[in-house]
Order: C-alpha cells, then sequence, then structure tokens
C-alpha cells in the first residue's frame, strides 16, 4: 500500500542515518510485536489502568479519526475521565501497541496501525496482563496461543517473578 509506506518513511525519516534502516527501525507497525518492553510496562502498569483502555478501545471502535491531533486531545479528555496521569498511562498504550517505548507520536502509530490493528493489540495484551496483575501474587498466568489467534488462560502455583517469565514466555519474548 503505497499510502502507508509514505507515511511510513515520513515518520521515520529523522530516526535513520542511512535508508536500510527503514526495514527495521519500525517493523512493529507493518508485522507483529517480536518483543515487548516488560520492564517498563512491569513499572507503568496499574490494574486500574483497566478501564481506561476498554474506554479507549470503544472510543477507537466507535469514531473514525484521521488526524494525530484529533486522536491526542480525545484520548487525553478519557486519560482525564479516569483520573490517570498521562505519564503513567501513555506509555502503557505505547507498549501495547508496539512493544517498544521508542518511536514516533502514539496516536502517528495508531494512526498508521488502523484501528482495528491497534484495536487488536491493545486488547490481546491488556487482557493478559490484566488477568496476570489481578491474579494472587501466588499466582502465574500462562497464555497458550493457538493458530488461529485465540488461547487458552491456565493458571499455576508461583511468584510474581513467575508470573512474569509466563508472561514473556506466552508473548514469545524474553524477560
Amino acid at each position: 500500500d503505497i499510502l502507508f509506506i509514505s507515511k511510513y518513511v515520513e515518520l521515520f525519516r529523522d530516526r535513520i542515518d542511512f535508508r536500510h534502516q527503514l526495514v527495521s527501525v519500525g517493523s512493529y507497525l507493518y508485522s507483529e510485536i517480536e518483543q515487548y518492553d516488560l520492564d517498563t510496562l512491569k513499572k507503568k502498569w496499574k490494574p486500574e489502568a483497566d478501564n481506561f483502555i476498554w474506554d479507549f478501545v470503544k472510543f477507537l471502535n466507535k469514531n473514525s479519526i484521521a488526524a494525530a491531533n484529533e486522536l491526542e486531545i480525545e484520548t487525553k479528555k478519557i486519560i482525564e475521565q479516569h483520573q490517570l496521569g498521562m505519564g503513567n498511562i501513555l506509555p502503557v498504550l505505547r507498549i501495547l501497541l508496539t512493544g517498544t517505548m521508542k518511536g514516533p507520536s502514539i496516536f502517528e502509530s495508531i494512526l498508521l496501525l488502523g484501528k482495528d490493528k491497534s484495536i487488536e493489540r491493545i486488547s490481546k495484551l491488556n487482557y493478559l496482563l490484566n488477568n496476570w496483575s489481578n491474579a494472587a501474587s501466588s499466582w502465574s498466568l500462562v497464555f497458550l496461543f493457538t493458530g488461529g489467534g485465540g488461547g487458552v488462560l491456565a493458571f499455576g502455583a508461583g511468584d510474581a517473578a513467575a508470573g512474569l517469565a509466563a508472561l514473556s514466555s506466552a508473548l514469545g519474548i524474553g524477560a
């Protein structure tokens, strides 16, 4: 898609030194996320963020936004409604969508990913995080992916570190 490629190049032009870097610098925007910044996610994730995330998903689902600044304004309104700090919720949202704290504006990234892909990514990882963090600290969450993108949840005994390791393993990444 020429429009996607043009926008992608525009977003990453100032973040690279050589053209060949375009292939990898933002690969999370055109392929599956290979690695999540779990350290930052662990620091920033709070169970109360779940209500914001679901309201944000509902907002994305109901609205057609064409400009990043419009999306940013509406996102800030939802953050304020939930009385959350932007410094805590935006990093979580960025990691849910891209796996990393690096990259162009999260709002530009959402527009480039598109509504459906953004909702899919947010929903999948948010569900895992919410269930993992709501489990007692003596339990760990294991999520087994199936070929169709669905999964099976299973809880097992362990500690919080084991829970993070299980989440990392379930996502197919190293902690």
